[in-house]
């Protein structure tokens, strides 16, 4: 099924229209029940010293994997575009 927006509601065939809407109503029945447990203890204000300094060593280190993630993916293309590079060179 392509990308379905408001727009383009009227031209989908009838199982389409049941899919999207199905699927709507089925992911929001899965989070109607998300009130009661969207809060952690440092939401509720009832974090001391140690919570705080690991939830920021949680950060950093996943922002370091993040990065270093990104650092390999732009890293592979940069080395296909010289291989690209050489390899017209040559023929």
């Amino acid at each position: 099924m392509k990308s379905t927006s408001l727009k383009n509601l009227k031209n989908l065939n009838p199982k389409d229209l049941v899919r999207f809407f199905g699927t709507t109503l089925i992911t929001g029945i899965c989070l109607l029940p998300a009130k009661s447990s969207s809060a952690c203890s440092v939401c509720f204000g009832n974090a001391d010293q140690k919570t705080l300094l690991s939830l920021r060593y949680g950060i950093f280190v996943l922002l370091g994997i993040v990065l270093t993630v990104l650092i390999g993916i732009a890293a592979f293309f940069i080395n296909m575009a010289r291989r690209e590079k050489l390899q017209l060179k040559h023929s």
